[in-house]
């Protein structure tokens, strides 16, 4: 009987240390995890991100690879001639100063410009410097026939979102061989790049191509001839010039846009100052070089020279490889500044600027859109100035410095350019946003 009980004292007493112990282990782990709880809540919330955030990345780099987008998209505007008569000059002119202040001419219209991620245009000027010129009859510049222009237009023209002008056209050497140097001198001294004059003849051959959000255009600038001016013979390279449709120019302008081509442009861009003065329908002359130009690899043809809008043609092109690609022509872009009227008969106080949007990604790259709105020269006794017309139909009262006979000329704008644009080649288009968009055939 006392060894039972002894057994029973023992088994007892093991069952008792048997408790303890669990008890002792559950408390146990409950401190334990009190510590590594509040550990835990003093962690900051960003290291704790961290280590998530990086574990999430470390699982997706080794399950798939990561998308990377390549497309990019660039939308182009281009206006017409940029030309300085004497009516500019006078209400330009500051003789407290002696200064010119061209500014006011583009006040209207910085907002429009700067919407684009590049925008070209035409100086049909020179910018020899004062006294320079051939003629300097107004404080030292000179307007028609032979142009030289204040610096201050340049500098004008960049504060209104102009990124980069075309040199070739028929005034390009209306102060001679130095007003070209000084021109292109000028326009680098003001960070506007350029093409189609030369200081030399490795500035001549080298392909203007220009990267923008990693989209390369290649520009190339030509003009029909330089007003009867000679170009020196000893420096051929002055002025890209046609000489009258010579077909050797004619054959050295395509070999420019296989140049370009060839040298990685993902478009090429052609500014050619062509046609007949005046005249609202191109010449044969325009068309045939207009193919010419398509066929040797252009896209987009920014026309100028006959001072008013021409219009416009699109085309689906055939590739070498056998894909098509779109190609468009605007015949002439008019006027964007000049003290040009209507009062002879044409309308050469209009003018066009003109949206090409392009499309590029690691498969493919075309041109998406195309759109235009015309543009109006107004006069007043202080200011030539030029202004979108949509935008000032829109909201009248943020155009002060518009009289009357100007608002008529600026709804006749609204109501003939269109017309003229979309007419004759049958596009079709609607009325977007101030912008009348072209339909892609």
């Amino acid at each position: 009987m006392e060894n039972q009980d002894n057994k029973t004292t023992k088994v007892n007493i093991l069952r008792l240390v048997k408790r303890v112990f669990i008890v002792l282990f559950i408390l146990t782990a409950l401190t334990a995890g009190g510590v590594i709880y509040l550990h835990y809540m003093t962690v900051p919330v960003s290291q704790e991100l961290e280590a998530v955030t990086f574990s999430k990345v470390m699982k997706m780099g080794t399950a798939s690879p990561v998308y990377i987008d390549t497309s990019r998209e660039v939308t182009l505007t281009a206006v017409g001639d940029v030309m300085v008569h004497r009516a500019q000059m006078l209400r330009a002119y500051d003789s407290e100063t002696d200064t010119f202040d061209f500014d006011k001419a583009f006040a209207y219209m910085g907002d429009t410009l700067s919407a684009a991620d590049y925008t070209i245009g035409n100086l049909e000027t020179t910018i020899a410097g004062r006294n320079n010129g051939v003629n300097p009859v107004f404080h030292g510049y000179s307007d028609y026939p032979q142009f030289n222009s204040p610096e201050s237009l340049v500098d004008a023209l960049k504060n209104s979102g102009v990124d980069f002008l075309g040199t070739a056209n028929n005034h390009s050497i209306d102060s001679k061989a130095k007003g070209i140097v000084a021109t292109l001198d000028y326009l680098d001294k003001m960070g506007i790049p350029h093409t189609g004059t030369a200081r030399s003849e490795e500035e001549q051959e080298k392909l203007c191509i220009v990267e923008i959000n990693e989209i390369k255009f290649g520009i190339c600038a030509f003009t029909y001839a330089t007003n009867g001016l000679p170009i020196p013979s000893d420096q051929p390279y002055l002025v890209n010039t046609l000489n009258e449709y010579k077909e050797d120019k004619m054959e050295a302008m395509c070999q420019q846009v296989r140049d370009l081509r060839k040298a990685g442009a993902d478009f090429v861009l052609v500014l050619a100052h062509w046609g007949v003065e005046y005249k609202t329908v191109p010449s044969s002359y325009q068309e045939k070089l207009a193919d010419r130009l398509f066929n040797a690899g252009a896209d987009v043809i920014f026309g100028s020279h006959p001072h008013v809008v021409q219009p416009m043609e699109i085309r689906r092109l055939a590739n070498a490889d056998g894909s098509t690609r779109i190609g468009v022509c605007i015949y002439s872009l008019g006027n964007f500044i000049s003290s040009q009227t209507n009062k002879a008969g044409p309308d050469k106080d209009l003018g066009l600027m003109m949206n090409v949007s392009f499309y590029k990604n690691k498969d493919e790259k075309k041109l998406q859109s195309v759109a235009v709105t015309p543009t109006c020269v107004y006069w007043s006794d202080d200011t030539i100035g030029v202004v979108p017309v949509e935008y000032a139909l829109e909201n009248e009262d943020k155009y002060p410095l518009i009289n009357e006979q100007g608002w008529n000329r600026i709804r006749y704008a609204h109501d003939r350019i269109i017309s003229v644009v979309t007419n004759r080649y049958g596009l079709d288009y609607e009325l977007k946003d101030k912008w009348y968009e072209i339909k892609i055939p």
